[in-house]
């Protein structure tokens, strides 16, 4: 499922108690669907949310990247790359919810912002992107998260 009125199809097609959801918020955003708003209309059915972010650009789009700009450079981002509003996910999350949450993150390319900044050293760039993504996790949403060693 890639659009939204596929998803909305299925979930409407089938019963609750058999079909669960997925939610990776960056693939809903770049499916040209607000994360938020999808996963508040079927929140029970959600069993687990990926946390992925895309760049602003994508952000209301009416059509999917195509498999050009994914060879040309990653269509993810680092969280809070503005493509998906993290601070409204995880006040929809809250921290009551027991389902299972995973930080889905694609590894540094070349073409990617930053990794040329960097010197395109991947080890850099591995070491910065998880960094970056656990601090915005904590300062920007406010996840309570063990320190980095």
């Amino acid at each position: 499922m890639e659009r939204e009125h596929e998803v909305r199809r299925v979930i409407e097609l089938t019963d609750p108690k058999c079909v669960w959801l997925t939610t990776d918020t960056g693939h809903l955003t770049l499916g040209g669907m607000d994360a938020v708003r999808i996963m508040g209309d079927y929140f029970p059915r959600i069993a687990e949310v990926h946390l992925k972010d895309t760049y602003a650009k994508f952000r209301g789009k009416t059509s999917t990247p195509t498999q050009e700009q994914h060879r040309t450079a990653s269509v993810y981002h680092n969280l809070g790359g503005g493509g998906v509003d993290f601070p409204a996910v995880f006040k929809l999350l809250g921290t009551g919810t027991t389902g299972a949450r995973s930080l889905d993150l694609d590894g540094p390319r070349k073409g990617d912002d930053g990794f040329d900044a960097i010197g395109g050293n991947i080890d850099v760039a591995i070491d910065d992107y998880i960094a970056h993504n656990i601090n915005y996790l904590r300062d920007v949403v406010g996840v309570r998260l063990p320190p980095l060693d």
